[in-house]
């Protein structure tokens, strides 16, 4: 599969791209409209002294980011745990 790959385009977005060459590790987060500044605010305190970057995605870039859960249903498709209590 990953052969084949390469004979389509790329599905990511040339910002997206950039972002990876640029850093050997990077971290995408997906936040709730309700905390979206106060994580703003958080990040660029942060990279303001640290060695990195951050961005925040346009909705085109957004949808383009594959999902790591292949279903598309979020967390709340990962197997419970049967030994749980209740």
């Amino acid at each position: 599969m990953q052969a084949l790959s390469g004979l389509f385009p790329s599905h990511l977005a040339l910002r997206l791209k950039e972002f990876r060459a640029r850093f050997q590790h990077y971290l995408m987060i997906k936040v709730a409209g309700s905390v979206v500044d106060e994580t703003w605010i958080l990040l660029a305190a942060l990279f303001a002294s640290e060695a990195g970057d951050f961005f925040e995605c346009t909705p085109q870039e957004a949808c383009r980011v594959p999902s790591p859960f292949p279903n598309g249903r979020g967390s709340r498709a990962l197997p419970r745990n049967p030994h749980r209590d209740g």
